[in-house]
Formats: C-alpha cells, structure tokens, sequence
C-alpha cells in the first residue's frame, strides 16, 4: 500500500526514533506495541493528517495557482507526501508543485533563505 518493502519502513522507523531520541515500538515481545512515547507521537501524527485535511478541504478547489514549494524530511517524503501531493495535484491543477527534501535544518535555512 506504501509502496515500499517493510526492511524500508523498519529503517525509517529506526531512523525516526534515532532522531527523536526515543523508542516509538516495544519490540521485546513476540508482538511489536507502541511505547508511551510512541502512543504519543501517534497522537502528533494523527494532528498532523487532520490539519493536512482541513486544509485540503479548504484550499482544495484549485485555488492554488502559481508554484507551491513544499519542503519535507526523507521519512514524511516516503509516507506522507505522496498521496498528500497527489491529493493536492487533482485538487489544483493550475499549481505547480515543487518538492524539496532533506533534513529539517536545511529545509529552514532553505526557506529563510
């Protein structure tokens, strides 16, 4: 469904935990659980889709024109972007989009910039 191999996923998991400094996933078991952490992180991710939602719901009537910059981390890039990006094509053909991808350090300096 993702469109990618579940070693993929397991590494930008193991990626993201790195980053924040935090176990997402109790692998101790026979079965993988979310940590506290991890339930919360879920809960920031969730907010995340449902902002992403609303704003496609008001902006999604091909009110975007001109080019739209969207910069993301590698891990949002493989997940999250694609059917967001897809989502937001069909819904304003008369935009361009352009996707910028890195870390959250460059993507700021990029956008200050």
């Amino acid at each position: 469904q993702l469109n990618t191999t579940q070693p993929t996923i397991s590494a930008r998991i193991a990626a993201l935990e790195d980053r924040l400094g935090v176990s997402l996933f109790d692998r101790s078991g026979h079965r993988v659980a979310l940590t506290p952490q991890g339930r919360s992180f879920l809960r920031s991710a969730e907010k995340l889709l449902e902002i992403q939602a609303k704003a496609l719901k008001r902006y999604g009537k091909g009110e975007l024109r001109g080019i739209v910059r969207i910069g993301a981390s590698d891990t949002m890039a493989v997940i999250w972007i694609p059917p967001f990006l897809a989502a937001l094509r069909a819904a304003n053909p008369d935009a361009e989009f352009e996707l910028h991808i890195g870390p959250s350090y460059r993507l700021r300096d990029e956008l200050l910039a």
